[in-house]
């Protein structure tokens, strides 16, 4: 199955190239948020402080990180928490964890 690809305009490349520019500027701080990297571009008058923006930005790292603009490595969500969801290996096994739990 072939990934879906994001149609890069030359306006959303400015707006990346100027992502990367704060990135290389501040890469003794990485990993960043998405929350202080969209400071520094309001900081520089690159974009405008509004929701729209914020949601712009989300979505073009998004996108930069995917199609490998942008290292994973480089931004972090410090709010939300991974969780591993391996999974059990049979139903089995779920129903047997759950009364444990259940039973204590």
């Amino acid at each position: 199955m072939a990934r879906r690809r994001f149609s890069w305009t030359n306006h959303q490349l400015d707006k990346l190239n100027k992502v990367i520019e704060v990135l290389d500027e501040f890469s003794n701080y990485k990993p960043l948020t998405l929350r202080q990297i969209y400071y520094q571009l309001v900081g520089k008058e690159y974009i405008e402080n509004k929701r729209s923006q914020y949601i712009m930005l989300s979505n073009l790292l998004k996108w930069a990180r995917i199609d490998g603009y942008v290292s994973w490595d480089d931004i972090e969500d410090r709010v939300r928490t991974f969780h591993n969801a391996a999974g059990w290996g049979s139903k089995d096994d779920f129903i047997e964890q759950e009364l444990g739990s259940f039973q204590y």
